[in-house]
């Protein structure tokens, strides 16, 4: 057998085993299949609502470990709902805790990437870290997703950041929206009127 046949029987007999290989791979690894949506009951979904308000409540109350256990029940319950996983995560921000929180957001954006609050909390955990810019650009992000522009709290946040940078007539006009923004829905924030008077101040000076 010259060179030349002998090569070609060798490349015949290498596909042949690959062919082999190929269908026992086959045959013992098959194709991972997409998981089953999970079919969530209106008890279930009754009972995940009931914990996600409960820890609100805890939130109110400046209780951020209570919420937080909360929040985690309405998740395990119905994991599909965004909210549960941005009030979980604004819950560990509370507890100092801002990078373990951005995942909480982000999940949520994961599941919903229309809706603006995980945006902006994202930027208030940047915030809490003294990254200004990667704040800003949350709330840049938090603001192209508001459509209606009612997010009182987003001017507020945002206003936090001009002062941090010495800018405060900037910030009072952030304030001053958010303020109008919030009385809208009858919500009076006692340390946004705070801030609102101490801009002034220095502004007079």
């Amino acid at each position: 057998m010259n060179t030349r046949k002998q090569v070609y029987a060798f490349l015949v007999i290498l596909c042949a085993i690959a062919s082999q290989v190929h269908s026992f791979a086959e045959e013992n690894n098959p194709p991972i299949q997409p998981k089953p949506k999970i079919e969530i009951s209106d008890r279930e979904k009754v009972e995940a609502e009931t914990a996600n308000i409960f820890g609100l409540q805890l939130s109110n109350v400046k209780d951020p470990i209570g919420a937080f256990k909360q929040f985690s029940i309405a998740i395990k319950i119905n994991p599909a709902v965004p909210d549960y996983h941005n009030n979980a995560g604004n819950a560990v921000l509370e507890l100092g805790r801002p990078l373990d929180a951005i995942e909480y957001f982000n999940k949520a954006i994961e599941i919903n990437p229309n809706i603006p609050q995980p945006y902006m909390n994202i930027g208030r955990c940047y915030a809490k870290m003294d990254k200004g810019i990667d704040a800003q650009t949350w709330y840049a992000k938090a603001r192209e997703h508001d459509k209606d522009g009612a997010m009182w709290d987003l001017d507020w946040m945002i206003g936090r950041e001009h002062v941090k940078r010495g800018e405060f007539k900037l910030a009072l006009e952030c304030f001053e929206r958010a303020r109008i923004k919030a009385e809208k829905h009858t919500i009076k924030n006692p340390d946004l009127l705070a801030e609102i008077n101490a801009c002034k101040r220095k502004l007079e000076k």
